[in-house]
This record gives structure tokens, sequence and C-alpha cells, in this order.
């Protein structure tokens, strides 16, 4: 973590790519340690990450943290503005990984959130009236 304030600190562009379209926010994943929720929440607030890019695969950070089950890093991806509804380049959605990793937790969580936009975008819809001239 430290070395991570110290790069971005530093200018490091946060924003470059490999040859897979990956940017260093969307490796922290592979991190064997509970830390990189930490350097997560560095990139996006100081070092210029975006919550909603996508890799060449169409993948965003969500769609990581649903497939790999870490709740804690998908509840933090959401309260930052992470949609769940954008597809990868296989069109799955993050609830559709998250269904494919196995992650009980994380699929029970991403459908609740499904079913309350869903119930809102009904509700507010309306009959249009027929106008008079």
């Amino acid at each position: 973590m430290e070395i991570a304030k110290l790069l971005v600190a530093n200018g490091a562009n946060v924003r470059a790519e490999n040859a897979y379209g990956q940017k260093p926010i969307d490796l922290i994943h592979y991190g064997k340690d509970d830390g990189y929720k930490g350097i997560m929440e560095l990139l996006l607030n100081k070092g210029g990450g975006k919550v909603n890019d996508i890799d060449k695969e169409g993948w965003t950070l969500l769609h990581y943290a649903a497939f790999n089950g870490n709740l804690e890093t998908v509840k933090f991806l959401i309260d930052k503005g992470a949609s769940i509804h954008t597809k990868n380049n296989g069109r799955e959605t993050p609830l559709d990984l998250a269904r494919e990793g196995g992650s009980t937790e994380v699929v029970n969580m991403l459908s609740s959130i499904n079913t309350k936009v869903t119930d809102v975008s009904v509700s507010q819809l309306s009959i249009p009236r027929k106008r008079t001239v």
C-alpha cells in the first residue's frame, strides 16, 4: 500500500495499459491479501481510475470482483457508482459472473439490487394520456 501511495504521489501513470488493455487498477484483484481494496480506493479517489472502465474483454472492476466472489469489493464498487448492467464481450453481467464463480453471497446481493432497479423502473412507468387539441 505504501508503494502505491508513493507512486501516485509522484505522478505514476495509473491509466497506462498492458497488451490486454488492463490498467493497474484492473490487476489488483490478482493480489493474495485484503490490502488490494485500499489500493483500489486510492487509485479511484486520487489516481484517476474510473470505476466503469473496461478492458479489452469488456470486463469492469465489478465483473472481476463478482467473479472472484469478493462481496466487500462488490459493495465498495457499487457505492462508487459501478454499473451492475454492463455486459462484457461475452455478453455477461457481473451477476452472470458471480453465478459462474459460485459466490452465493454476491449473487444474492446483485440479484436484490437488480430487482430493486427493476421495481423502481416499472413503478415509474406511466400510461400516456391522449392529448386534446
